[in-house]
């Protein structure tokens, strides 16, 4: 039975995905340490920077860019906290400890605790899945926070782990800030939001 999960599309996915963030965990200290030569002066610095000249080094920068890739294409893992994102067009998959999420060019905020999902797509188009109970599933295509959700844990309500939620915890500046640290702009709707809308952050009528 293990042998044939091996042979299974998603087996490899994960194991790249996982292999790639242990090669990206391992890169991290060397990287700080190298910024460190800075400290020691300038000869120090100039000299692991001649190092790193050869080809084989360079390969080797090159090899850690695309394994990063593959582990963000491989999507984003909140077991726990708050996170208030923005996403060019294109797939992306984010998971917590109770939800996955395939997101399309959107704007979303999260927070995960280990029983409990709230999630909000501020804009775009999101497909929510339950993770123990497949039979939980939303697509959302919100234009100002149209849907929030939250996503629980465990399979005691088979096809009623996701229920509608109250807007919270975000607000429209702070993603119109996030969107112009990457040189775009929030949709239209965000100019002239829904007379419920409550910038208070307590509650968003649906």
């Amino acid at each position: 039975m293990m042998r044939g999960g091996r042979n299974h599309p998603a087996w490899w996915a994960f194991l790249v995905h996982r292999l790639s963030g242990v090669a990206l965990a391992i890169f991290l200290p060397a990287h700080f340490l190298v910024m460190g030569l800075a400290l020691e002066g300038e000869a120090r610095l100039e000299e692991f920077l001649r190092w790193s000249e050869q080809p084989l080094v360079i390969a080797g920068e090159w090899v850690l860019v695309m394994l990063l890739a593959v582990h963000l294409a491989g999507g984003l893992r909140l077991l726990a906290g708050k996170l208030l994102a923005v996403f060019a067009p294109g797939p992306v998959r984010i998971q917590t400890a109770t939800a996955t999420v395939q997101i399309r060019g959107t704007g979303v905020y999260v927070e995960s605790e280990p029983n409990l999902t709230y999630f909000c797509t501020c804009f775009g188009v999101t497909e929510v899945t339950a993770n123990d109970d497949p039979d939980s599933r939303e697509t959302v295509v919100a234009t100002h926070h149209n849907k929030p959700l939250y996503i629980v844990g465990g399979a005691n309500n088979r096809g009623k782990s996701i229920a509608g939620a109250p807007f919270k915890d975000h607000t429209d500046q702070e993603l119109a800030l996030i969107e112009a640290l990457v040189g775009r702009t929030l949709p239209p709707e965000f100019a002239f939001p829904a007379k419920d809308y409550d910038p208070s952050r307590t509650r968003y009528g649906r």
